[in-house]
């Protein structure tokens, strides 16, 4: 069995981490401006749609918080690695949907409901070698659309959307158009112009996001830039 070491994020928060991912050396630091601005947000009552789950230690992070997640990590190998973290912090009736694919633009998918149970991909092996997905790479894995998921697949509608997804963001944000216009979620996207424009040809993804979401009457906070840029998006009505 994988020890499972308590870990402490930002020197705020702590969770119980698989050694591996434990012994990182930036957890006192790690994209602190960006959990700052979310801690602000997230709590009781809320439902997250984590993109790009990866490990899954920031959403076991949000539930911790005391929020249901949606779960969207097309990296079959790294599931086992999410499951762990979240029964070894006692968080798994926070789980309310798991898919193992990306969320984009248009649907390739044959689901007709979102597990809200851990995948089969799950039980298997804890590794720290898992690798990553890329929506670009892999037109073999399944996409769904954050609309269908609450509209038509039985997930709940999110309060809150944050996804990390090398590149994909104005993708991914191009499939919530019923969400952002309908369900009104707060939004939170980390942006990586340089994946966006090799692997998109999207030469300015920020100015694209920021647009879009401006034409569905979202106002745009610049939150930090580290190795990557977070944004968050706000409705004005809330503004």
């Amino acid at each position: 069995m994988t020890e499972m070491i308590p870990t402490e994020i930002n020197g705020r928060w702590t969770l119980l981490l698989p050694e591996h991912r434990a012994v990182r050396p930036e957890w006192p630091y790690w994209e602190a401006q960006r959990l700052a601005a979310m801690a602000h947000v997230i709590g009781p009552g809320d439902v997250v749609y984590d993109i790009g789950a990866e490990e899954g230690d920031f959403p076991a992070l949000w539930a911790s918080w005391g929020a249901d997640v949606v779960l969207f990590e097309p990296n079959e190998r790294v599931w086992p690695n999410i499951r762990a973290i979240f029964e070894a912090n006692r968080l798994t009736h926070r789980l309310k949907g798991a898919h193992i694919g990306f969320a984009g633009p248009e649907s390739r998918h044959s689901l007709s409901k979102l597990p809200q149970e851990w995948p089969e991909a799950a039980f298997g092996p804890i590794i720290g070698d898992h690798g990553f997905c890329n929506l670009s790479e892999r037109p073999d894995l399944d996409v769904v659309t954050i609309d269908e998921c609450w509209r038509d697949l039985g997930a709940p509608r999110p309060t809150v959307i944050t996804m990390d997804v090398e590149g994909a963001e104005f993708e991914v944000i191009q499939g919530a158009f019923e969400t952002l216009r309908d369900v009104r979620p707060k939004v939170f996207v980390s942006i990586h112009q340089e994946f966006a424009r090799d692997m998109y040809g999207m030469r300015d993804v920020t100015g694209a996001i920021v647009t879009y979401m401006g034409a569905h009457d979202y106002d745009a906070e610049h939150i930090c830039t580290d190795h990557e840029s977070h944004w968050k998006f706000t409705p004005r009505e809330e503004v």
